[in-house]
């Protein structure tokens, strides 16, 4: 039997209960989804990855399941032949908590074994769900997959990013106001504030989440929520949350382009709004915010990395083998990673936009530094976002074709990182 792993878990299927036993023989998956009802296992589902399958069989002998108040007891013996010679035998006698009930196979991902694990990951590139179906990431994973080695090659430490200098709420808003009216973006935060568009509220929304713009689909309007703080960031997430407000059809019907290029917009802003307060009483809150977006890019370079890679070996050989996820990362690590990515419901659409938001802000703050034009492609971009494809919104911003955004992008990261080192430096003398 050494040569035949088995997985078991539970499952919920509406309100019913479900059995999931997996087994994998001489890399040939098979699987039984057993309804658990008064007691009993009835049969729903067989499937296998051998070819050429056809009528399976099976018989059973003193299978039960007893659901208690906290826990299931499992009695299961069942043998399935899937052709003339091959039997699988599916036995396990186990009580399982009810906490330990999942609504999907990733969600065990972490406890299961190596080869289930690439089983999983197998299943989730090849349904297209660990991208949400977005052919561009597919298509360009190898260059994506690049660009994250280029960030994580330019890792470095900052000491800790704690906000000391308080900031008044009306100062906030002067300084929002003055950064809109001083660049002819038509945005009234008092009145946005006033007619309800904009609430604050006392608690964190998440761990790094400081503020939200979304669609209220009852009320079908756009809004924003900020968590209050007394210190310059709430200036910053302030003015990163209306630029996404202000370039967010009023539909919510977002183009491409707009889905993946309107953090680059609100990160950029953000980071040129802060830039005036330094030789200022906030210059090292400035520089922790700035140390921040750093951390953050190589942070999210750093959990998209196995994922990436998972889609580029896919997309070369035709599947992923734990062979070659060690041509390039130890698998110890991979599982890990793969593990913390599938348990807390990523998908490489979403943390795209992210990665490509830090990045290309930080590109267009060093242009900015250069030529304090560069505010203004930014903001003609912010105009355009909704009509135009994703080379002419780059091409707004000075980059000309995919492969600038590394070259371009990691030369602007080196002067970013010198940067906030001699700002860091100046601001300790």
């Amino acid at each position: 039997m050494d040569n035949i792993k088995y997985n078991y878990f539970l499952s919920k299927l509406d309100n019913d209960l479900l059995l999931i036993a997996e087994c994998i023989k001489d890399e040939i998956y098979y699987s039984v989804h057993f309804l658990i009802k008064d007691n009993k296992f009835e049969v729903k589902y067989i499937s296998t990855t051998k070819e050429k399958q056809g009528a399976v069989e099976y018989k059973y002998k003193n299978s039960s399941a007893v659901i208690n108040k906290d826990n299931i007891d499992i009695n299961l013996d069942y043998i399935f032949n899937f052709d003339d010679v091959l039997e699988i035998p599916f036995k396990l006698s186990k009580v399982f908590d009810k906490s330990e009930i999942c609504d999907s196979k990733y969600d065990q991902f972490d406890k299961v074994s190596d080869e289930f694990a690439i089983k999983y990951i197998n299943d989730l590139v090849s349904s297209k769900q660990l991208y949400r179906e977005n052919e561009f990431i597919y298509e360009n994973c190898e260059k994506i997959f690049r660009l994250i080695q280029l960030i994580e090659q330019r890792n470095t430490t900052f000491e800790s990013f704690d906000l000391n200098t308080y900031m008044s709420f009306e100062e906030v808003l002067k300084n929002a106001t003055d950064f809109f009216n001083q660049n002819n973006i038509n945005v009234n935060v008092e009145e946005l504030i006033n007619n309800g568009t904009i609430t604050f509220i006392n608690e964190k929304m998440s761990r790094n989440q400081n503020g939200a713009s979304y669609y209220d689909e009852v009320n079908k309007r756009k809004l924003i929520k900020i968590t209050n703080r007394q210190d310059i960031l709430l200036l910053a997430v302030l003015i990163h949350e209306i630029m996404h407000y202000y370039n967010q059809p009023e539909d919510d019907k977002r183009s491409f382009s707009s889905e993946y290029l309107t953090e680059v917009i609100s990160y950029s802003c953000e980071l040129i709004a802060l830039d005036k307060f330094y030789d200022s009483e906030y210059e090292d809150d400035v520089n922790n915010i700035l140390k921040n977006t750093l951390y953050s890019l190589i942070s999210c370079a750093n959990f998209m990395h196995s994922s990436v890679l998972s889609l580029c070996i896919f997309k070369n050989i035709g599947f992923i083998s734990k062979e070659e996820i060690e041509k390039s990362i130890n698998f110890d690590r991979y599982k890990k990673e793969m593990s913390d990515y599938i348990k807390e419901r990523h998908n490489l659409s979403r943390d795209l936009w992210n990665l490509i938001g830090y990045y290309l802000a930080i590109y267009n703050y060093v242009e900015y530094k250069n030529d304090q034009n560069q505010l203004d492609k930014v903001l003609l971009l912010n105009n355009l976002i909704n009509n135009k494809e994703l080379m002419e919104c780059l091409n707004i911003i000075g980059i000309n074709s995919i492969e600038e955004i590394g070259i371009k992008g990691t030369k602007a990261l080196d002067n970013y990182i010198i940067m906030l080192k001699n700002n860091f430096k100046k601001s300790r003398k």
